[in-house]
This record gives structure tokens, C-alpha cells and sequence, in this order.
């Protein structure tokens, strides 16, 4: 992804009516896995949370603390698992399993890892590791990889390029960039690994409590690092439908790689005149796609490959007519996507989920309560509760139904003035960029992507820039969701 820096002021950008209609299909709605994720902090007396020396064990929490406490604020269920126990009097009270090794080499680590994971299965590994006996060779890094590999391929570990020393050592760097490199080797052959960056994390002037280690400072800055990383895991996709075929960012670079990302060719699911929609239909926690077809409904099972013994049928007039604009999203907040249109501006939400329109158990919001018949739809979790609101695109402004009653109030309610995000000509979309739970804004313009990643409803430097051609064209139709667990 691309920071905004220099975002160009203007562009000249004529899009079909159709194409702007479109985007009420595919709104991404920021979900959390239904599910404990058990994370193993891997290393040595760092991932322990050593300092100066003046804490005991039982208040030792290093950065683990602040993440884990991050996670489940978050809405995260998140279990940390590990042979070794410290900061168990701490307060606020976390989950202080680790495996942190005080005073650990990386080859120590490489003959223990198997075992410990299978003592303490986990899904993702924290892995900082090299700074006792620093040797620029990776190999030992290797060898924990591989131990791990060989515990099961499906753990996912996200590995740090270590801190380095308030006295510098050239010696880190080098053994950091000789792993980056063993690391993005293995990642091309289709390992489960992300790299995150602590060595650039920290000021080694202000963060450090002696020459090896943070102070409280320096692990906060830590744990922020290895947030980011994670959500990053979970955060939403970009994607785009051209007449009939699907184009989806299974690994969420941003750029299209046709050895990795899916395309699902014209015919499979769908027809170029379909207006596609994308969501969790069978709540696993992936999106899959599907289309609005003439008032009817095709939803996948996520094969991507249209089935009438597999895959949804909702037959035209058993929820949407012929005209109306179709809209997705968990509107009662059990994991699970539901349909829903945009008729004149009046909206009708399946609530129950069960395909057909029960007057009195789903929604409706009357014309006028929430919108006019000449807007765009569009739907988020716009406060991070788990359950999909409706919101507005008009003419470059936005209007988010922040409360989730479906009534528009000024002073509950989101505005997003014309101008600060997104031109009247552009086509918007909605997802979780930043994997923090909630819904932020941005827009398609011309093949170009701009995402609102600090969820500041401003077009800024903190916010993502995907240019022209990267991942989408012009005339493409934007969809989001989350194809795959990334970054795989």
C-alpha cells in the first residue's frame, strides 16, 4: 500500500450511471474472527520484558501487556500460550504465557520450538530473536522456521527484524537485512510469513533501559509494531469485477500477481450486465462473491464457480425488484452477511437472514428517514460494534449512520463534507483498512484507489494511494472483502 503524499488535486473522470450504481453492492463490513487466535511471543529476554532489572518476575510484561490488552479491546478473543509465565500481578490482568527466553540464542530456540508448540499449539508465532551471540548468518533463524514448518505448516509467523542498541551495532543490521532476505525467499515458495520492522520502531536515544533492552517507552512503541502486523492479517481486501470476471487481492498488496491473487473468469459467476455483491454468506470469516441479477440474488460458496446444488438462489420479488440497488451487510451482528436493497430512498434490510421479506422481523427505513433516492448506498460498521449501518454517498459528500437507528440525526450522526474525501464523480467504497473494527471511507477514481487507513475522514498523508493500474482499470466495478487469512 502506497501513503498519500501527493494526491493529485483532480481528475477528469466520466463514469456510466450503472457503474456508479453499482457500488451500493459490494460494501466491506469490518468483522472479527469468530474464533480464539492462540499467539506464541517467541525470543529471548526481550519478548520476557526485561528492563533495568528492577521488576520482578510477576510485573515483567515487556510489550505483551499493551497487545494483548490492544487485541481484546479491539473485539479480538486472543490466547497467548507458552512453557513460561511472567507479569502475573500486573494490572490491567493479561494473558502472560510466553516462550521469552532470557539470554537464548536463536540455535536454542531452533532445538526447543517443536516441542514447546506441541505442548502449547499455537496459530501465530511473535518471533525476535538474534540478539545474544549476534552472528549476521541467518541460518539458526532458518532452522526455528523450518522446526516450525515441521510442527505444521499452517502456523503463521510474523518475524521482526530485531532492535538494535543505544550503542549501534552494524552487526544487527546486517543480520537483519540477511533475514529479510532468507524470510522473502521463503515467502515467494509460499511459506505463511510476515516481516515487521522493530529495529526502525525505536529511538535508541529515549526508548532503551540499558544497551539490549527497551525501556517501558521502547516496548509500547513494540507493541504497536506487532499490532500492526497482526491486523494486518485481518484486515479487508480490494478486488474488482470486469465484464463478468472477478480480479481479487488474496494477499493484500495491492497490486495485481497473477501466481497469487484469484481471478475468476467470465462465465464462472456471473455475466458483464450483473452487479456483483460480496460477502461472508456461511459466516467462516471470508468473503465470497455473488451477483444481483434483474431483482434476483446468485451467492457462492466460495468456489467461485457457479453451482445450483451448491450455491444460493434468492428468486426476483423474494427480496428485490427489478431496479433496486442491492446492498450487503451483518445487520444483526452474528457473523453472517444478509442481503438487503435501496429502493427510491427506502431501505430494506433481511435482518433474520432468511432470504425472503418478513414485514415486522426485518427493516425498513422510510424514504426521507435516511437518504434520497438520487443516492449512492453504502454500509459499514461504522462504530466498531459488530453490526453493519446504512450510510450515503451524495455528490462527494457522506452520510454515515453512526447510531445504527436508521434515522439521520446531525448531531449523532457522520458527516463527511464534499471535498474531504472523495469528488462528486467518484465511486465509493467502504472497509476495514486498517483492521481495527471499524468501517472507514475511500473511493475508486478511474482504476486509482484512495482508502481512508487512519479513519480520519480526511484525504491525507497517513491514508493509501493504489495507483491506476495497479489493481483495477478504469471501467472496472471496486469490490472489497476478505478473500483469504492474509498474507496467504
Amino acid at each position: 500500500m502506497y501513503k498519500c503524499s501527493n494526491i493529485p488535486r483532480s481528475f477528469r473522470c466520466i463514469i456510466l450511471f450503472l457503474c456508479v450504481f453499482l457500488v451500493s453492492a459490494y460494501p466491506a463490513n469490518a468483522t472479527r474472527p469468530d474464533y480464539t487466535i492462540k499467539i506464541m511471543p517467541l525470543g529471548d529476554s526481550i519478548t520476557y520484558g526485561y528492563t533495568d532489572g528492577s521488576l520482578t518476575n510477576d510485573f515483567t510484561v515487556g510489550y505483551r501487556q499493551k497487545l494483548y490488552l490492544d487485541l481484546v479491546g479491539m473485539g479480538y478473543k486472543i490466547e497467548f500460550v507458552g512453557s513460561l509465565i511472567s507479569g502475573q500481578s500486573a494490572i490491567p490482568e493479561f494473558d502472560y504465557d510466553h516462550e521469552g527466553h532470557p539470554g537464548w540464542r536463536d540455535d536454542e530456540i531452533a532445538d526447543n520450538i517443536n516441542e514447546w508448540l506441541s505442548q502449547k499449539p499455537a496459530d501465530i508465532v511473535l518471533l525476535h530473536i538474534g540478539t545474544n551471540g549476534l552472528d549476521p548468518d541467518p541460518s539458526d533463524v532458518e532452522t526455528i522456521l523450518n522446526e516450525i514448518d515441521r510442527f505444521s505448516l499452517d502456523v503463521i509467523v510474523i518475524i521482526a527484524k530485531i532492535i538494535n542498541r543505544i550503542n549501534y551495532s552494524a552487526a544487527t543490521t546486517l543480520f537483519n537485512n540477511n533475514v529479510e532476505s532468507m524470510v522473502l525467499e521463503r515467502i515467494a515458495n509460499g511459506d505463511k510469513i510476515l516481516i515487521v520492522d522493530q529495529e526502525s520502531a525505536l529511538n535508541y536515544t529515549s526508548d532503551m533501559a540499558d544497551n539490549l533492552h527497551p525501556n517501558e517507552l521502547g516496548y509500547e512503541k513494540m507493541a504497536n509494531v506487532w499490532l500492526n502486523g497482526l491486523l494486518s492479517l485481518y484486515e479487508d481486501n480490494i478486488g474488482t469485477f470486469r465484464k463478468g470476471a472477478w480480479f481479487l487481492d488474496n494477499n493484500g498488496n495491492d497490486v495485481w500477481d497473477k501466481d497469487v491473487d484469484t481471478k475468476i473468469p467470465f462465465g464462472s459467476f456471473g455475466l458483464k450486465s450483473d452487479i456483483p455483491v460480496t460477502g461472508d454468506w456461511n459466516g467462516n470469516g471470508i468473503a465470497s462473491v455473488g451477483i444481483f441479477r434483474n431483482g434476483a440474488w446468485y451467492l457462492d460458496d466460495g468456489d467461485g464457480i457457479w453451482n445450483s446444488a451448491k450455491d444460493t438462489t434468492i428468486k426476483a420479488g423474494s427480496f428485490g425488484m427489478m431496479g433496486d440497488k442491492p446492498i450487503t451487510g451483518d445487520w444483526n451482528g452474528n457473523g453472517k452477511t444478509k442481503i438487503g436493497v435501496f429502493r427510491k430512498g427506502v431501505w430494506y434490510l433481511d435482518y433474520n437472514g432468511n432470504n425472503k421479506w418478513d414485514k415486522g422481523l426485518d427493516k425498513a427505513y422510510s424514504a426521507g428517514s435516511f437518504g434520497l433516492s438520487t443516492d449512492i448506498p453504502i454500509t459499514g460498521d461504522w462504530n466498531g460494534d459488530g453490526k453493519t449501518k446504512i450510510g450515503v454517498f451524495r455528490k462527494g459528500a457522506w452520510y454515515l449512520d453512526f447510531d445504527g437507528n436508521g434515522q439521520w440525526n446531525k448531531n449523532k450522526d457522520t458527516t463527511v463534507l464534499a471535498g474531504s474525501f472523495g469528488l462528486k464523480t467518484d465511486i465509493p467504497v467502504t472497509g476495514d483498512w486498517n483492521g481495527d473494527g471499524k468501517t472507514n471511507i475511500g473511493v475508486f477514481r478511474k482504476g486509482a484507489w484512495y482508502l481512508d487507513f487512519n479513519g480520519n475522514n480526511k484525504l491525507d498523508a497517513g491514508d493509501i494511494y493504489i495507483p491506476n493500474g495497479s489493481f483495477g482499470l478504469a471501467d472496472d466495478i471496486p469490490i472489497v472483502g476478505l478473500w483469504k487469512k492474509k498474507p496467504f
